[in-house]
């Protein structure tokens, strides 16, 4: 594999041993660090400030037990949205593009076959997103629609990626058949030479017959039913 320490422990169990992993691609860690801060700070850190304030008495409101479980639930709350936001990928690999969607709840795995690949299409939906090197990526199939992957990082190289492989397999196409036309060619070359070589060989029966004085005309007549479709020549 050639993705991180990281990425190979949490999604080994999508990828087997002989694929080849090209890139595994987060959503932007923007997404979810913005997250993170809205509710450290609106959910830990002020509710903090005003429990040991005692602000609108809520000491003796709550027990502090009561707010130890309430920031356990925060806490708890934020590895789940981590973990989310971690295992919402796409995995591309040598054999497949892996649409990944894992969740303690819930688990999307889409395997999507380059062969039914139609386009790529990139955008970006606000200056925000140009700023912020965002992107909104979509796998136009032939016949299982769209695939989505919002607020994506490193687009460019998902698309090269794929357009390698794309590439690839096309040569390795092309060279197929190359294959077997040659071996076609080949083999009606073959059949060609034996056809010509038999033919030789019932002429060189016809003209001994004529040393044995055989009539021109029987000798005629032989050459005309040898020289008939599906004829066989049974003389020794």
């Amino acid at each position: 594999m050639s993705i991180n320490y990281f990425d190979e422990i949490f999604f080994s169990t999508y990828i087997k041993d002989e694929w080849e992993v090209l890139d595994v691609c987060h959503k932007h860690v923007i997404t979810i660090l913005d997250t993170i801060i809205l509710w450290i700070f609106f959910w830990a850190i002020l509710p903090t400030f005003f429990f040991y304030n005692n602000t609108f008495s809520l000491k003796d409101i709550i027990p502090f037990i009561y707010y130890e479980t309430y920031l356990f639930v925060v806490y708890i709350t934020l590895i789940y949205k981590i973990f989310d936001w971690y295992n919402d990928v796409w995995i591309i690999s040598n054999k497949w593009i892996i649409d990944l969607d894992r969740n303690f709840l819930n688990n999307k795995i889409v395997y999507i076959d380059y062969s039914d690949v139609k386009w790529i299409e990139l955008h970006q939906e606000t200056m925000l997103d140009w700023f912020l090197g965002k992107w909104v990526i979509r796998i136009h199939s032939i016949w299982w629609g769209e695939f989505i992957l919002e607020d994506a990082k490193s687009p460019w190289d998902i698309v090269q990626f794929i357009q390698w492989i794309l590439e690839e397999s096309e040569k390795a196409k092309k060279e197929k058949d190359k294959t077997l036309n040659e071996k076609l060619l080949s083999t009606l070359k073959w059949v060609i030479k034996e056809h010509l070589d038999r033919n030789w060989y019932k002429d060189e029966i016809i003209n001994e017959d004529e040393e044995w004085d055989i009539p021109s005309e029987e000798i005629k007549e032989l050459n005309n039913a040898l020289k008939r479709k599906w004829t066989v020549d049974l003389r020794i």
